[in-house]
């Protein structure tokens, strides 16, 4: 049971906007509302008449990832959403992060990304090879939306994509001799 914090008439006096004390945070969260006749009257001057369990929709928009890459070094992992976050660190233990082998890679740290508020940057203990594939799973904690909104559970695949060209090298970049690029 959630209180009100203001009522007011709507801009075209056709609806009432309802502040609630404490934020809706979770999608599936069902609201409803209820009115005691008062002192609100209709525009033909008629009391509106009393109600219960008048089903409210839940609009609020939860933070869903829209992308998810690695560094080229594979050292960081970066998933993005398509909100603002709020500053977050500590998050290391609700994530999971497994190879395609099935190994489990540890994280060392979880933050807000330092050059995008809309995203999280996970650095790794060890980092992921080229071509590796991962899967990341998130189970909530405390990340969330600027408007405090929290995560739901994700799991997203990761492809360690990143190049590394030896185009350019001489035959004697080694110093092996004979050269064996001959």
């Amino acid at each position: 049971v959630d209180t009100i914090k203001l009522a007011e008439i709507g801009s075209t006096k056709d609806y009432i906007l309802l502040t609630l004390k404490e934020p809706v945070r979770h999608k599936t969260d069902v609201i409803t509302v209820d009115y005691v006749p008062g002192t609100l009257k209709r525009l033909d001057n008629l009391f509106v008449t009393s109600f219960e369990y008048n089903a409210v929709t839940n609009s609020i928009s939860v933070p869903a990832l829209s992308s998810s890459t690695t560094s080229t070094n594979g050292t960081y992992i970066y998933l993005t959403f398509d909100q603002t976050l709020a500053a977050t660190s500590g998050q290391e233990t609700n994530f999971t992060i497994t190879s395609l082998k099935g190994y489990k890679l540890q994280i060392s740290k979880a933050e807000l990304n330092p050059s995008n508020s809309k995203g999280i940057r996970l650095t790794l203990l060890y980092p992921i090879s080229k071509g590796d594939s991962i899967t990341v799973v998130y189970k909530p904690g405390t990340i969330s939306a600027s408007t405090g909104i929290p995560a739901e559970t994700f799991t997203t695949k990761v492809i360690n994509s990143s190049i590394t060209a030896l185009d350019g090298i001489s035959e004697n970049a080694f110093g092996m001799y004979p050269s064996p690029f001959r």
